[in-house]
């Protein structure tokens, strides 16, 4: 009686056609569906599972990956505003978050790309895109994608986004300081209601970045096309 209970459950959450549905039926159905889902998939351990393979592989990978993103923001001149880019990123861990970005930013300065030599280099490269291939392994998984990336592709959209990422983020934060600092800012400042909201999108401007972060990841990293909602 349960496994036919079950069934009839099943069928109506899978089978029901939401299209011609009101719009608030379409987004319970759809809530359902997602909550099922995620139910099904923790009661299965595999979440559990990769997301402690996810902390022990970032830690091993979190300085390689990091130094070779400040290298390249060294080659353009741009190094200097790491430090402050990773203390807003640690800023919603609160007091820890500072002493963690200082360990990390000491731990790459520490570290010199450019004596590696070859084979460390290529060592170097093979860490990173270890940490990135797990990710989007375990992204594969919740999306039930069998298939990911080739060994070609990993390589070029990876380092893509590990070389080039770092280095657009620090552009628009550089563009957005700039703008910050015009004439006309400062005047908007001044004048209320305009100064407390600047204040505020200031201490909303960690969390955004942060979330910002975890979009793309989600969006990009996956083998397969996410929709943005």
């Amino acid at each position: 009686m349960l496994e036919r209970l079950q069934q009839r459950l099943l069928d109506l959450l899978w089978n029901t056609d939401a299209d011609g549905r009101p719009w608030w039926q379409r987004s319970a159905l759809y809530a359902a569906r997602i909550v099922h889902n995620v139910a099904r998939d923790m009661a299965g351990g595999q979440l559990t599972l990769r997301a402690m393979s996810l902390v022990y592989t970032t830690l091993l990978s979190l300085v390689p990956l990091l130094a070779l993103s400040f290298s390249v923001l060294k080659a353009f001149g741009v190094h200097h505003r790491f430090e402050p880019l990773l203390l807003n990123l640690m800023a919603p861990l609160g007091a820890r978050g500072d002493e963690i970005a200082v360990n990390i930013i000491a731990f790459i300065e520490n570290m010199r790309v450019g004596v590696l030599g070859s084979i460390g280099l290529a060592l170097l490269i093979y860490t990173v895109i270890t940490l990135v291939q797990k990710v989007e392994n375990s992204f594969n998984y919740i999306w039930k994608i069998r298939h990911a990336r080739t060994l070609s592709e990993r390589f070029s959209d990876y380092l893509s986004v590990i070389l080039i990422g770092p280095l657009l983020v620090i552009t628009a934060l550089g563009i957005s300081a700039s703008a910050m600092s015009t004439t006309v800012m400062q005047r908007m400042a001044e004048i209320e209601p305009f100064g407390s909201a600047i204040y505020f999108a200031s201490l909303l401007a960690p969390y955004v970045m942060a979330w910002a972060a975890f979009t793309f990841t989600y969006s990009y990293i996956t083998n397969t096309r996410v929709r943005f909602h």
